[in-house]
């Protein structure tokens, strides 16, 4: 089951400080952002995150105790993206040009393949990969 639209809107609220001036949300989902510069015994952390598709990049959000974590991809640095759904979560691969490539785990299963088609429709590659 996908994210209903009250929790949509209270996602998009709690991020709009991160957006840019006239950036304009398109979706928005909750995934696992694996982070391959932090391991922990050799394996990489996964960090909750809302995950918001803009009009101009890709966004990870998560607030927390200690302030916010953002981290977001340009949809120039995004080369393909492919994506895998289970019965109840999904999982997104992204190909990224220069750098370690992204994976968002945990995604709701009705959530990730409107994800992946939408940022395959704004990447440099604009299609899925493998």
């Amino acid at each position: 089951m996908g994210l209903t639209g009250d929790q949509r809107e209270r996602l998009t609220r709690r991020a709009s400080g991160q957006l840019r001036e006239g950036e304009t949300v398109l979706d928005v989902s909750i995934g696992a952002l694996h982070l391959p510069h932090e391991r922990r015994r050799d394996r990489m952390v996964a960090r909750a995150m809302s995950v918001l598709v803009t009009d101009r990049r890709l966004v990870f959000f998560r607030r927390g105790w200690r302030g916010h974590e953002v981290h977001s991809l340009g949809y120039a640095q995004i080369q393909a993206v492919d994506h895998r759904k289970g019965a109840l979560v999904g999982e997104l691969f992204l190909t990224i040009a220069g750098s370690d490539d992204v994976r968002v785990s945990s995604i709701p299963a009705d959530d990730v393949e409107r994800l992946a088609t939408l940022l395959q429709s704004r990447s440099v590659g604009g299609t899925p990969s493998g």
